[in-house]
């Protein structure tokens, strides 16, 4: 069995509700959908660093309090993914594409409208979930089957 380990940051605009999103493009997952910011966790790096890390990496944002919000895992035939997605509560920044060759754009979605067709699906169940926030007990955890990778994005 394959088992892919990936972590999100949720990051909510200081001023609003909204929730910073990024346009992939020229990827081997979900190219010219919507997805969170976030990667693949390192060996031997915890989920919490690989977010950390990413934040940095991909958008010159440093993470100083973050929380668990909810741990996605997904499966299809033999292989799986454990997401993990982090609230990212205060954070210091110049948002800037750092990898301007993978993110075509960025863009500020509130997870209480419906979420649009080019959302990545699973990012847009855990929408759902941060919507509901208040009436939730945290971290969330969510396991899906899945027929396959396609159905999954």
């Amino acid at each position: 069995m394959w088992l892919l380990g990936v972590s999100f940051g949720i990051i909510q605009d200081k001023n609003s509700w909204k929730i910073l999103f990024q346009e992939r493009q020229n990827t081997s997952f979900a190219c010219w959908k919507l997805h969170l910011p976030g990667g693949h966790i390192d060996l031997r790096e915890s989920a919490d660093a690989a977010c950390k890390r990413e934040m940095l990496e991909e958008l010159w944002i440093q993470v100083e309090r973050m929380r668990y919000f909810c741990h996605h895992i997904c499966w299809w035939a033999i292989e799986a993914s454990s997401s993990h997605f982090f609230l990212i509560d205060e954070y210091t920044w110049t948002l800037v594409n750092k990898e301007p060759d993978r993110c075509k754009s960025f863009k500020w979605l509130d997870p209480r409208s419906p979420y649009p067709d080019q959302m990545v699906r699973y990012v847009g169940e855990i929408m759902e979930l941060l919507a509901q926030e208040t009436q939730l007990d945290l971290p969330i955890e969510v396991s899906k089957d899945y027929s396959s990778v396609q159905d999954y994005i």
